[in-house]
């Protein structure tokens, strides 16, 4: 897919929250004036299985995350499956109305899931075609 990885030197980054731009710069600000309103629970839902190119080969995953608060749950695993990448992100919601005293929580959580989506994957030329 076209932009989904970026080139660093001889290796090449590609970040874990490939569908995540839903989630981005949501909630980004500090303080809160009003009760926060969702039109209804929710779950997302990726798995992803990627089929590297021949010579490369995974160099480093992102961290698991595992954040559960009752209301909300956010997952993140990220494995290498015989030298290809399978990723599962989960994020799910409950929540309809949530008091603005308790605004700094709910920020705090999906601040962890847009950390935990920007977590980078490298990929590297494997051992074999690395002087081509």
């Amino acid at each position: 897919m076209p932009g989904w990885v970026a080139g660093a030197g001889k290796r090449a980054l590609m970040p874990s929250g490939f569908f995540s731009g839903s989630e981005k710069n949501l909630f980004d600000h500090a303080g809160r004036v009003h009760a926060v309103y969702f039109h209804y629970p929710y779950r997302k839902l990726d798995d992803i299985s990627v089929q590297l190119p021949l010579g490369w080969k995974l160099g480093s995953l992102a961290k698991p995350v595992n954040q559960d608060v009752k209301a909300a749950a956010y997952t993140l695993k990220v494995e290498d499956q015989s030298g290809n990448l399978h990723l599962t992100r989960s994020i799910r919601s409950d929540l309809l109305m949530l008091p603005k005293e308790n605004y700094s929580a709910l920020r705090a959580f999906f601040q962890t899931g847009a950390n935990g989506d920007e977590e980078q994957i490298v990929l590297q030329p494997s051992s074999s075609s690395a002087g081509n």
